[in-house]
């Protein structure tokens, strides 16, 4: 469950705080270790678990490298998080991508921008073609094609470290519009620990939009 996973994080973020072994008392840390891989493994955790369930064909792929090859050249992005249904050998579908930050740190000023490039990503991606060799040029050469009604979501673990009310106001911007190929979600508005309050409108409009891009049909923008 939503609880469940942020319960987990709090966890993860109280260990990161801590020296990870033994050293010199004068060794001061300034900062907690980053946990955004660890993060984005109980992402998906989660949404394996308690979205995916036992559907048959579909894989979660995490941190994800994706050639992007165009007419005016090629590039590599790596995607924190992407729902994939096979639709053959080493062939998939994309159905569901995630841009996932556990706050808005450094980006505070860059929250619109970063919606504004995931837009402009999932475009490039339509008119590309796409593959990934995730383990080298000597591994198996992946093929996907982009769902035509494939969303590349920005998901922020929680809204503090940064003005929680002017980061409200640039969701309201970001999500003005309903037909949108990324919207931004804040799943807590609070610091992560165990029993923080979940933001409900934000986790449901998560599970609508994965929900409808698992079952591959539906406007998951519709009321």
């Amino acid at each position: 469950t939503m609880r469940e996973f942020l319960d987990r994080i709090a966890v993860l973020y109280d260990k990161a705080k801590r020296r990870s072994y033994n050293v010199d008392k004068r060794v001061v840390k300034g900062r907690a270790r980053c946990i955004a891989a660890q993060t984005e493994e109980v992402f998906a955790n989660f949404v394996c678990q308690s979205i995916l369930g036992k559907k048959p064909g579909f894989k979660v792929l995490v941190d994800f490298p994706i050639t992007i090859e165009c007419d005016d050249g090629k590039s590599i992005r790596y995607i924190d998080f992407i729902l994939v249904k096979s639709i053959g050998d080493n062939r998939y579908e994309i159905r569901y991508m995630v841009e996932l930050k556990m706050n808005i740190g450094w980006m505070r000023d860059r929250v619109l921008d970063t919606v504004k490039e995931l837009r402009k990503q999932i475009v490039e991606m339509r008119r590309g073609h796409l593959s990934s060799r995730p383990g080298g040029s000597n591994s198996k050469r992946l093929e996907f094609v982009l769902s035509k009604s494939a969303r590349y979501d920005l998901v922020i673990v929680s809204g503090v470290n940064g003005e929680l009310e002017e980061l409200k106001k640039v969701q309201s911007a970001c999500n003005k519009r309903k037909r949108e190929t990324t919207r931004l979600m804040i799943l807590c508005d609070e610091a992560i620990e165990k029993g923080c309050k979940i933001n409900e409108e934000d986790k449901c409009l998560l599970d609508k939009r994965m929900r409808t891009a698992i079952n591959g049909y539906g406007d998951c923008d519709k009321d």
